[in-house]
C-alpha cells in the first residue's frame, strides 16, 4: 500500500510540525540492489543501484509504462521498495517522520493541481512575503505573462476550479513556476512539458534549471530535447538503469 503521508510534496507546502531534521548537507537519493513489482508481477525495477548526486541534473526516460513514474514515487517514499533501500540522505525514504523529506523535496507532476484562488495565489502556493513584481517575473520566465495577460492587475484574477479558464499548457506551466518559490533541495519533474510546444519546452527548462542550479534535479520524461542540459541521462529498461553518453552533444544510448 501506498504511503499516504508522503503527498505533501505534490502541494509543495511547507510542513510545520516541530520534528528532528536529519537531513541538513547531504541530499543524495540512493538506490541500493532495489527490486519493485506490483502485484501483476510486472518487474519495474531488478536489484538497481543508483546514486543521484546532489547538485546535479539527471534525465530518466523509458517507453511508456516501463515505470519511470513509479521510480519518482520511490524516492517520495509514498511506495516502498520490496527489497533493497532507497535512501534520501544515508535515511530510508519511506521510514522518515512525516514532513521530514517533504521540507526538501518537491513533486511537479505533468498536470499540476490547481486551486480555485487567484493567479498569485497558486504560483506561490502559501510561500510568504512573495511580491507582486516577483510573480510578474516567474510568469515571464514560463512564457505566461502574454498568454494569460497578466499584469499587476490579472495576477489577483480568479482562476477557474481545475484551471478550467486555462489550456493544458498554461496549467502546466503554472505548476512548473511554483518551483520558483518552494525552495526544496531535490526537485522531480514528471514529463514537465508534455503539453507545451517545440520553443517553449526548451526557454522554460532552461529558466528552471538556471533557478535550480544548486540543487538536485530529476527530469522524467520522454522528451529528449529538454535533456540537454542533464549531467546524466539513463534510460529505464527491463528492470535496470541503463546509462547514456554525449556524442555531438546528443545523448547517446549506451551499449548494453
Amino acid at each position: 500500500m501506498p504511503n499516504i503521508k508522503r503527498l505533501n510534496p505534490y502541494f509543495h507546502m511547507d510542513y510545520h510540525e516541530e520534528q528532528k531534521e536529519r537531513l541538513k548537507e547531504n541530499y543524495d537519493i540512493v538506490f541500493h540492489n532495489v527490486s519493485f513489482d506490483y502485484q501483476d508481477d510486472r518487474k519495474i525495477l531488478d536489484n538497481v543501484s543508483f546514486r543521484f548526486q546532489y547538485g546535479k541534473t539527471y534525465g530518466i526516460i523509458g517507453e511508456t509504462g516501463v515505470g519511470k513514474s513509479t521510480v519518482a514515487k520511490l524516492m517520495l517514499g509514498i511506495w516502498k521498495p520490496k527489497q533493497g533501500n532507497v535512501l534520501v540522505g544515508g535515511i530510508e525514504a519511506g521510514e522518515m517522520e512525516a514532513g521530514e523529506l517533504d521540507n526538501v523535496m518537491a513533486y511537479f507532476p505533468a498536470n499540476p493541481i490547481i486551486i480555485h484562488d487567484t493567479v498569485y495565489s497558486n504560483l506561490t502556493m502559501g510561500a510568504e512575503n512573495v511580491s507582486i513584481s516577483e510573480v510578474m517575473t516567474v510568469l515571464e520566465k514560463m512564457r505566461l505573462r502574454e498568454t494569460i495577460k497578466a499584469d499587476t492587475e490579472a495576477v489577483n484574477l480568479m482562476i477557474g476550479t481545475g484551471g478550467c479558464t486555462l489550456s493544458a499548457g498554461e496549467k502546466q506551466r503554472i505548476g512548473l513556476g511554483r518551483m520558483f518559490f518552494s525552495k526544496k533541495r531535490i526537485v522531480i519533474m514528471d514529463e514537465p512539458t508534455a503539453f507545451l510546444d517545440d520553443v517553449t519546452k526548451v526557454c522554460v527548462i532552461k529558466e528552471l534549471l538556471k533557478h535550480n542550479k544548486d540543487v538536485l534535479n530529476i527530469i522524467i520524461s520522454h522528451d529528449m530535447d529538454i535533456l540537454s542540459e542533464c549531467n546524466e541521462v539513463i534510460c529505464l529498461e527491463n528492470g535496470k538503469f541503463r546509462s547514456l553518453s554525449r556524442e555531438n552533444g546528443e545523448w547517446k544510448r549506451e551499449k548494453a
